[in-house]
């Protein structure tokens, strides 16, 4: 079989760059007319390499839960921005930055008094201002709506002072009779000179306008292509959207997946055994890969494993950016991980030691625990096992700055090409030197007796469950054993903070969200809670509890995994016997 540089020799790079800049000019958000049009190109340049895809479009609807709400289509004109009074000056314009618009804001013009609100909380402060806030959430512009506000604008503390973030309403069809406040973006450094002056207690002005519309059709686009015939099927995918002219997030994924299934093309067809299929898919982040499997899942197809490329094109001494491998959760441990390990290593420079025949990256790689984040959140809450390549932390993420001189063609194409290269070598994976070498690393990092135990557990469950024989396993035993009432998994799923928004009390969405915000670990135990219940079926408070602590590295508390508990079975994925 060819190594990764053999087959980047074969490679257009040129034409992957000249597709990276021409994708990423589609304003491709979620319920858009460009994440549509952008997939349909997508589709258009597989064909040109003799490829035969599929395009699938499915509704963004009520069909999506638990995962996720519906979603109202919307369509961006243009946004612009002004200081009116004490001085006049442009603060936006979508002609500047196409995220100076908060994607899903309602169309309108507004002109009034700005008033600053870092706490992203306001009563009567909201009536009839236009609110400034770091604090950015569409829970918080709801709550900014509902007290009055005419306008809202939003800024980041974080990442590059100059540039728009990228933020969203994103609101349901339950939600649009409240979305009447047109929502911008500022830079910080803008930002900062609003605040400076309203500190001196002068009275700011600012008048804009948005131009925009919503519909009734929010549809999700997925392509598919596919090599090989056989039963075991294993996924690469990435996703497509985010706004127009933004590029690490995710065009890089997408087009590092453009370069695996091309790269097929100069494979020896021996290399793919029989009884593998891969499928190669471009998503909606979520919206996608959620209606994606679910078609495939209820066909019958056997999904062994997949592969999530999200931000893969980070030029590091710009973004300040390390390479996470994001792993599966300990329990979904697979010879799929332990080979995508060993080929993004292949496909990353190098260097030799000093004075021996070491070999290391020349980039910044991290081996990270599983966490939520993208759509490798999906495969895993329905057992799947499915590891992410990821570029963090990016100090242009989600904001107008993530754009093309930030971004490195070799190292995606080498990326996606690693990825292919995992799969097609999966049955040759050095897994047990691989669970060897977490398993030491992750009980390393534990100083707790109880909770590396907790641990410890888990790695064995999971080489009992590969046949794997490592040293560390002898007497480990489950410790867990209260029985007082189990959990039962009724449907596999995770609920999104948009879902959450639409079926919890006001008091119980502040409630959860606090959490989320101050303990962000939990973000994680929501999609674990799937995982652990697809594995089992049912288990008891306690037994839940003890996994959970295992797989996040942290002692879950009984008031926060109530919390989590109360919001599944209020969607509707577990069952809560007594």
């Amino acid at each position: 079989m060819k190594t990764i540089e053999e087959i980047l020799d074969k490679i257009p790079i040129n034409k992957l760059l000249s597709y990276t800049v021409e994708l990423s000019q589609y304003n491709r958000v979620q319920g858009g007319r460009g994440i549509i049009d952008a997939s349909k190109r997508v589709k258009e340049i597989l064909e040109d390499f003799g490829l035969n895809p599929n395009l699938h479009l499915f509704q963004h609807d009520d069909s999506l839960m638990p995962f996720d709400a519906n979603l109202v289509g919307w369509e961006l004109e243009e946004g612009g921005l002004w200081i009116k009074k004490p001085i006049r000056a442009l603060l936006s314009h979508t002609n500047k930055a196409i995220t100076s618009v908060i994607v899903h804001s309602p169309p309108g013009e507004i002109a009034g008094e700005l008033v600053y609100l870092p706490s992203g909380k306001c009563d009567k402060n909201c009536e009839n201002k236009i609110v400034l806030t770091d604090d950015w959430s569409a829970t918080n512009y709801f709550s900014f709506v509902d007290n009055g506000a005419i306008g809202v604008i939003a800024f980041r503390r974080e990442g590059s002072e100059t540039a728009y973030p990228y933020f969203s309403i994103f609101p349901s069809f339950e939600e649009i009779s409240k979305a009447k406040a047109p929502a911008f973006t500022v830079t910080r450094e803008d930002a900062m000179h609003l605040i400076y002056m309203i500190n001196k207690g002068e009275k700011v002005e600012v008048e804009g306008y948005v131009k925009s519309r919503y519909n009734n059709v929010a549809s999700i686009p997925v392509i598919e292509h596919s090599w090989g015939n056989g039963e075991n099927e294993y996924h690469i995918i990435s996703h497509l959207c985010h706004p127009g002219y933004t590029v690490n997030d995710n065009i890089s994924g997408s087009i590092g997946n453009i370069a695996a299934s091309i790269a097929m093309k100069y494979l020896d067809r021996s290399d793919l055994k029989d009884n593998i299929r891969i499928n190669f898919v471009w998503v909606p982040e979520y919206s996608g890969s959620v209606s994606y499997l679910r078609k495939a899942l209820s066909e019958g197809r056997k999904i062994i494993g997949t592969v999530n490329l999200d931000m893969i094109g980070e030029v590091q001494d710009i973004t300040g950016s390390s390479l996470n491998f994001v792993r599966s959760p300990i329990s979904l441990i697979s010879p799929l991980e332990a080979s995508t390990f060993k080929y993004m290593l292949d496909a990353l420079p190098k260097s030799y030691g000093f004075s021996s025949i070491t070999t290391f990256p020349t980039k910044k790689v991290w081996l990270i625990n599983y966490e939520v984040g993208s759509d490798h959140d999906v495969y895993v809450s329905y057992g799947i096992p499915s590891v992410m390549l990821n570029m963090w932390p990016d100090k242009y993420y989600h904001s107008s700055e993530d754009t093309i001189d930030k971004f490195d063609i070799k190292q995606v194409a080498s990326l996606g090409i690693a990825s292919l290269l995992s799969i097609l070598n999966v049955f040759n994976a050095p897994l047990k030197e691989y669970m060897n070498m977490v398993y030491g690393y992750d009980l390393m990092a534990i100083g707790d007796k109880e909770l590396k135990k907790y641990r410890e557990t888990l790695y064995c469950e999971a080489a009992q469950r590969l046949s794997v024989s490592p040293f560390y396993c002898e007497g480990v035993k489950h410790q867990a054993n209260d029985k007082s009432f189990s959990i039962e998994l009724k449907v596999n799923g995770f609920p999104s903070i948009r879902l959450l928004r639409k079926v919890l009390s006001k008091e119980e969405l502040d409630e959860i969200m606090k959490m989320f915000e101050t303990k962000r670990y939990m973000r994680t135990a929501n999609s674990l809670v799937s995982v652990i219940l697809s594995q089992r079926k049912k288990t008891s408070f306690s037994e839940l509890k003890y996994i959970l602590s295992g797989e996040l590295g942290i002692k879950i508390e009984d008031i926060d995994l109530n919390t989590l508990l109360k919001a599944h079975e209020k969607v509707g994925t577990i069952y809560i016997k007594k």
